[in-house]
């Protein structure tokens, strides 16, 4: 084999290498909603709510739930606070407000199955 023929052969290998780890990137990133925690899912979709509105956010939303309710907080840079209400089951009805303004009513389900499917 001449070294131009390795070259290629190996410039091949390292481009399909590169393939297959990109596209096993984005393969585990689209499970990472998929938790089954009801909590991380309704997390998981306030915060794609909330970067798909823009909104600057220094504390995360963080979730608790009772029997029949998921509620989070959080903060926004400007230091407004992020309240997310969801029910407990799912689709997880929920609302999204942000400094008293809702901006998403809708199910969380809805969310992930969108930020799934590459669509805002």
């Amino acid at each position: 084999m001449t070294s131009r023929a390795s070259l290629a052969a190996v410039a091949s290998v390292a481009g399909v290498a590169l393939v297959g780890a990109l596209s096993g990137c984005s393969q585990v990133a689209s499970l990472v909603p998929v938790s089954g925690v009801q909590e991380a899912t309704v997390r998981i979709a306030a915060i794609d709510v909330l970067a798909r509105d823009r909104v600057g956010v220094l504390v995360a939303p963080v979730c608790t739930s009772q029997a029949d309710a998921i509620s989070c907080a959080g903060t926004t840079v400007a230091k407004e606070p992020i309240v997310v209400t969801s029910a407990a089951k799912a689709p997880y009805a929920m609302t999204v407000t942000v400094a008293g303004r809702q901006i998403y009513a809708g199910t969380a389900q809805d969310v992930i199955d969108a930020a799934g499917q590459g669509t805002p």
